[in-house]
């Protein structure tokens, strides 16, 4: 059988960079700003390492063909998949009652509290869903168990997802002991728990693209032919436009997916479904904007500007001289007192602390905007090396098998600021402090080895060894997953927070367990 190398290189020469960048910033973060360049030594570096890490994956590879799997059926009769949702469902409740009332962020205070005013950062109709629900739960409770409700609820409707997820599951892959691995993964994974009942928008977001990709696969496997099923194009809108109503960028994963699918399969044969089920979406997308705008609610342009911003206010921070008086006046109508803000301000790994400072002006910004992406590329020709580190440093976590913070969430405490006093949302331990306290260093513990980077790592492994078999299918079936970590590269506002990829999480045994069980399946 031929072996594609050239994909096996590929993936050398990134996990390379990534553990020599990473050994650099860990010399210390002024060493990487102020001393380190891309030179000749580091190229050495990287040019060791990689045919290390080659000869590594090869012998990982012939490690993983060693591997037997046989077609042993798990029959899920009604009884079993009651099972399995309880399974679910109590581990959830148990993580619920650890952080009772449940996890109430920021994001949630401005979801619940301003639906239609919030709604250019946040999805309008989750939003407003929301805020119905826990005010008419708020008549009859307090605020701390009205959140309790909900994140009740949200824990019922991830178990309802969860299990079908594994039904569906062990239909496609056939194989008893991986569907139980699956189960038992759901079961005492921490994170998921966490997010389980986490009342941020990316939780029901993340179960929406579990079932948009389960419905992706049916069209791989039938090559396109089930886009010829009404009862199926329906579904797949249904679930593509709850993906897109519970977060903004949902379109931004849906569209391009769907896309290729369309130049994989053929357009003659189906151009009309798909071309069907795009302009339905588009169209279904406009309707929040649209809702939006009728209330005079402004998106936020530095939203779409948070790489410029970061590489600007790095320049700020580390050169300041690389700005002229015209600059700084320019940043100045931004932020107020640019230079001390930025100064005191800045994260290299954060854009956030910047965009939203009080000192950060939203109306000047979007009186200015072109002039602040004029100043911007202005500086790149110059300060290109200033800027590649920057984008390196605010994207650290989407690449880099490192952690920068301890915890991969704020799950510990609600957050309660910005909350009047009669509305806040206080945590109690429900549980005894011994159970309180095993389960959240059991938490704390796991979120040590699991982050963005790490995921991305692992199934972009599994995808070069499913390229190794030549088995395309696979490839595709992880692209929305592919697009979801680069559009993160792109416009991460804060890449250390995992729930913006917490869909790796749940999708990873899935991905490694199809590709073992498929490559073996098309070649013994």
């Amino acid at each position: 059988m031929k072996r594609i190398k050239w994909f096996n290189l590929l993936f050398s020469i990134l996990l390379s960079l990534s553990i020599n960048l990473k050994v650099v910033i860990n010399k210390g973060l002024d060493y990487f700003i102020k001393e380190f360049k891309f030179d000749f030594n580091f190229l050495i570096n990287n040019i060791i390492l990689c045919v290390v890490i080659y000869f590594i994956i090869l012998l990982i590879f012939k490690l993983l063909d060693k591997i037997k799997i046989k077609n042993t059926d798990l029959f899920i009769d009604k009884n079993k998949k009651i099972l399995v949702f309880f399974s679910i469902f109590i581990t959830t409740i148990i993580f619920l009652l650890v952080y009772y009332p449940g996890v109430y962020l920021n994001d949630t205070y401005y979801m619940i509290y301003g639906p239609i005013r919030f709604s250019n950062g946040h999805p309008l109709f989750l939003n407003l869903t929301w805020s119905i629900l826990f005010f008419a739960l708020k008549i009859y409770f307090s605020s701390s168990f009205s959140i309790f409700c909900m994140s009740f609820i949200q824990s019922i409707i991830s178990a309802v997802v969860l299990t079908y997820i594994v039904i569906w599951f062990n239909k496609k892959i056939k194989n008893k002991t991986f569907t139980i691995l699956l189960i038992l993964y759901y079961i005492f994974i921490p994170i998921v728990s966490n997010y389980n009942m986490a009342l941020n928008k990316d939780t029901i977001y993340t179960l929406m693209f579990l079932l948009f990709l389960t419905l992706y696969y049916e069209i791989i496997e039938t090559k396109g032919n089930i886009l010829l099923n009404r009862k199926f194009i329906f579904k797949l809108i249904i679930v593509s436009m709850l993906m897109m109503y519970t977060r903004n960028n949902g379109f931004y994963i849906i569209v391009p997916s769907i896309v290729v699918l369309l130049f994989v399969y053929g357009i003659k044969k189906y151009y009309k479904s798909i071309l069907g089920i795009l302009a339905v979406l588009i169209i279904l997308s406009f309707i929040p904007t649209l809702i939006s705008k009728s209330y005079n609610v402004e998106y936020l342009k530095r939203e779409k500007y948070a790489l410029p911003i970061q590489q600007v206010c790095y320049l700020v921070k580390y050169y300041p001289d690389k700005l002229n008086k015209s600059d700084y006046d320019l940043l100045d109508k931004i932020i107020i007192n640019s230079k001390e803000t930025i100064n005191d301000k800045y994260n290299v790994y954060k854009v956030d602390d910047i965009k939203f400072d009080s000192n950060f002006n939203d109306d000047a910004f979007n009186k200015y905007e072109k002039k602040f992406a004029s100043l911007w590329l202005d500086k790149m020709p110059r300060n290109i090396d200033s800027y590649l580190k920057s984008y390196l440093l605010n994207n650290y976590h989407l690449w880099a098998i490192d952690k920068l913070v301890k915890k991969q969430s704020v799950f510990l405490e609600a957050s309660i600021s910005g909350v009047l006093e009669e509305h806040q949302v206080i945590n109690k331990r429900i549980l005894p402090n011994g159970i309180h306290n095993l389960l959240s260093s059991y938490y704390e513990k796991f979120t040590t080895f699991f982050n963005p980077a790490l995921s991305f790592i692992i199934l972009f492994l599994f995808n070069v060894y499913s390229l190794y078999y030549k088995n395309k299918k696979l490839v595709i079936f992880s692209f929305p997953l592919t697009i979801t970590w680069f559009g993160s590269l792109i416009v991460s506002p804060l890449s250390s927070a995992l729930r913006y990829l917490a869909i790796y999480i749940y999708m990873l045994p899935i991905i490694i367990f199809f590709i073992l069980k498929e490559t073996r399946d098309k070649y013994e």
